[in-house]
């Protein structure tokens, strides 16, 4: 009853502003007990005396080493399942982007099949966006897998301790919902890899650590670049991104979280950097 209220109410323009954000932040509040993000709330700061890495998919990640990672806490993204040691360092977390209506019904599905069989014999801990539930789990997909959901909506903006039994704001790149995962976790050291952010360096082409051939979405027609009209859609978009990501750096910097960048030769300034060679200066090559 609450949202056919809101629905009908938010878009009204006899509202003052004060009603409608009157009106938001209820349904923030509202949505926030629901039962699918409310089981959040058990893993908040789980993590907080550990460190983790997260693992994205930019073609930086193919010149370092990350067998040395098999012991740590891993946050894996999307396409990762494809790199060469994934069963090796066999990461603790996963998250994939919530669903792109431009990807299709079809395509997307596929890519999940792949990903589910990929993960099928491996204790990962899955995170996905809630309003993708039922279309993810079908095909018994992910049996006795321990899957948590995120709410992506602008009423995240209330959320400013990223606490996912809460909503959240939409992110531009699930790097960014890797990280709220990171922080809801608790962990206090956070090092970014496969996270190059250099689009700009290569319009119209799409770069990951691994061929395009290899990826289910590619091989069924999918391009990164099907809504990029002109070169001021890139800037944009980046800006967002970076928007984001300061947003996060302030957070933990209150909040005496560490988060350092540890991709050679990405762009992403915000962080400080710190390679995986000066993280284990003592690590052999396997």
């Amino acid at each position: 009853m609450l949202s056919k209220i809101y629905n009908m109410s938010i878009n009204s323009p006899c509202l003052p502003p004060i009603v409608t954000k009157l009106l938001e932040y209820t349904k923030y509040v509202y949505d926030s007990r629901k039962k699918l993000i409310a089981r959040n709330k058990a893993l908040r700061n789980t993590y907080k005396q550990n460190r983790c890495f997260i693992l994205a998919t930019g073609p930086s990640i193919k010149l370092q080493n990350l067998k040395m990672l098999r012991d740590e806490y891993t946050i894996a993204v999307n396409n990762f399942f494809l790199h060469q040691d994934f069963k090796f360092i066999a990461p603790k977390f996963y998250c994939m982007t919530p669903y792109h209506p431009h990807v299709g019904e079809q395509i997307w599905q596929q890519w999940i099949d792949e990903f589910d069989q990929n993960i099928s014999s491996m204790g990962t801990t899955l995170f996905f966006n809630a309003e993708d539930k039922e279309r993810l789990f079908q095909k018994n997909r992910f049996i006795n897998k321990d899957a948590f959901f995120v709410s992506f909506t602008d009423r995240g903006g209330y959320n400013k301790e990223y606490d996912l039994s809460k909503p959240m704001i939409p992110v531009a790149s699930v790097s960014i919902m890797a990280l709220y995962i990171a922080l809801h976790l608790g962990f206090k050291e956070i090092y970014l890899l496969g996270c190059d952010h250099d689009w700009l360096s290569h319009l119209g082409t799409t770069k990951h650590f691994y061929s395009e051939s290899e990826s289910v979405l590619s091989q069924r027609g999918y391009s990164e670049w099907s809504l990029s009209s002109d070169i001021g859609i890139e800037f944009a978009s980046l800006a967002a991104l970076w928007d984001q990501y300061r947003q996060i750096r302030t957070y933990s910097t209150n909040h005496g979280i560490q988060i350092y960048y540890s991709t050679p030769n990405g762009i992403l300034d915000l962080f400080p950097p710190r390679m995986l060679d000066d993280i284990f200066p003592n690590h052999l090559e396997n």
